[in-house]
């Protein structure tokens, strides 16, 4: 079992059912006297948006139990949410990643000053660079912005394929 969780697909599957076309989990059985049967399982955390349902005293992310529930193992990787809507665990929205992967399908963030995922300025012109394999490769400084934000693009759909997000 990845990530050290030690619940096993048929537990979780006696607890809980799973609906892989909303995404949503709802109890099977009375939990600690509060949950009912039937009840939507957990809630989504406000300071990273995951939906967080507490099986046994212990809070786990609702994305990793939907493919436990699905597949019957725990994902060896992390699990991606393709749309980037982190409370969105519909099936068709979940996929297995690596870390790179999942950060490559990441928004520009938020102190990005020029608004262009792997650009930033130097002097008068823009430098774009992106991270592989913990290595920063520099892609090369251009006198447009756009220019720039055109190499990243090219770069990420060259090294994450259909992870690469490029705004």
């Amino acid at each position: 079992m990845a990530k050290n969780d030690t619940i096993t697909a048929e537990y979780l599957r006696s607890i809980l059912d799973y609906e892989p076309e909303t995404g949503l989990f709802r109890w099977k059985t009375v939990r600690n006297g509060r949950a009912k049967v039937g009840q939507i399982a957990g809630s989504v955390n406000p300071g990273h948006g995951y939906v967080i349902i507490e099986i046994d005293g212990k809070p786990r992310r609702a994305h990793r139990l939907a493919v436990l529930w699905m597949t019957g193992e725990w994902p060896e990787r992390d699990v991606d949410h393709e749309n980037l809507t982190r409370h969105d665990n519909r099936w068709s929205n979940l996929r297995p990643a690596t870390e790179q992967e999942n950060g490559a399908n990441r928004r520009a963030l938020k102190n990005n000053a020029c608004g262009v995922k792997g650009v930033y300025r130097v002097g008068r012109r823009w430098r774009a660079s992106i991270r592989v394999d913990y290595k920063l490769i520099n892609l090369g400084t251009f006198s447009k912005k756009e220019e720039a934000g055109e190499a990243y693009a090219a770069a990420a759909m060259l090294y994450f394929r259909e992870f690469a997000r490029v705004s």
